[in-house]
């Protein structure tokens, strides 16, 4: 059963250290593979660095974002 209430930031950290983080790692190296090195054991490791980057940005979609208006100081009044 598919739960769809989004995670809290405490709960995404779990699932990111128990699956997210591997499921990554293993993503990018078999099925984004830019330069062609999943076959090669000694290339294990090639997008690592990108594991943490394309975390952070994982998890910052988690945090509500403000309307450009919102953001500005513009109430919804101030829209209208």
């Amino acid at each position: 059963m598919v739960n769809d209430a989004p995670m809290s930031t405490a709960e995404w950290r779990v699932w990111w250290r128990r699956e997210g983080e591997a499921g990554l790692r293993e993503l990018l190296m078999e099925s984004w593979d830019p330069i062609g090195v999943a076959h090669i054991p000694e290339a294990a490791d090639e997008y690592d660095s990108y594991v943490p980057k394309v975390g952070s940005l994982l998890e910052s979609e988690l945090r509500p974002r403000k309307s450009p208006a919102t953001s500005r100081g513009y109430g919804r009044k101030g829209l209208v």
